[in-house]
C-alpha cells in the first residue's frame, strides 16, 4: 500500500509544522501543572487533585472543575487577581491548541503561510463556505512562547500558594504577570 503524502503546506513549512505539533502535545503538560496547583491547594493531596481534574474528559470540563475548587481558595489567600490572569492565559492556550487540533489544513503551495479552517464553524452557523484563517512562523513562535510563559506562571502560582500558607514573603508572581500578553489566535485577514 502506498503511503499518503503529507500536506504540501507542511512539507514546505517544517518549522511551522514542528511548532504546531509541539502546541498540540504540550497542552497536557499545562494540565499537569494545573493539577499540581490544585494538589498544593488541597494540602498536597495528589490523588484527590488527579481524581478531580481527570475523572471528566475534555479540557473545558477540567478547567471548570479546577476553577470551581480554586477560585474561593485564591480569594481567601488574596491571590484572586493573579489567579484570574493565569486562568485566562490557560484558557487562551486551550483555544490556540484546540483550533489547530480540530481544523482542516489547506494544501497550499505558498511557503511561509499556513491556511486552516474549522468545520465546526460551518456546522454551527449552518453556512456553506469555510472561513480560512492563516498563521505563520512569527505568530506560531509567539504562541509557543506564550505556552511556555503560561506554564511558568502556573509553576509560580503553585509556589505562591505554598509561600502564602507558610507566611513567607511573596514570590515575584505579580511582577512576572505584567509581561503576560495573550497572542492572537490567527493572523488578521490581509
Amino acid at each position: 500500500m502506498k503511503r499518503p503524502r503529507r500536506l504540501t503546506a507542511f512539507r514546505l513549512n517544517p518549522k511551522e509544522t514542528r511548532i504546531i505539533g509541539y502546541l498540540l502535545v504540550s497542552y497536557s503538560e499545562l494540565e499537569l501543572e494545573m493539577c499540581r496547583c490544585l494538589s498544593e491547594m488541597l494540602h498536597g493531596d495528589r490523588m484527590l487533585a488527579v481524581t478531580l481534574m481527570f475523572r471528566l474528559r475534555g479540557e473545558e470540563n477540567r478547567l471548570q472543575i479546577m476553577d470551581a475548587v480554586l477560585r474561593p481558595q485564591f480569594q481567601n489567600l488574596r491571590l484572586l487577581a493573579e489567579y484570574d490572569k493565569i486562568y485566562s492565559a490557560v484558557k487562551r492556550v486551550k483555544d490556540i491548541r484546540n483550533q489547530y487540533a480540530h481544523c482542516q489544513w489547506d494544501h497550499t503551495k505558498k511557503k511561509g503561510v499556513l491556511h486552516f479552517a474549522k468545520l465546526e464553524d460551518i456546522a454551527k452557523r449552518n453556512a456553506t463556505k469555510l472561513t480560512w484563517r492563516t498563521t505563520n512562523l512569527a505568530l506560531l513562535e509567539y504562541q509557543e512562547s506564550f505556552f511556555h510563559f503560561t506554564f511558568m506562571c502556573l509553576y509560580l502560582l503553585r509556589k505562591e500558594i505554598k509561600t502564602k500558607r507558610e507566611g513567607k514573603p511573596s514570590t515575584r508572581l505579580a511582577e512576572d504577570l505584567q509581561e503576560l500578553t495573550e497572542p492572537p489566535l490567527y493572523n488578521a485577514p490581509a
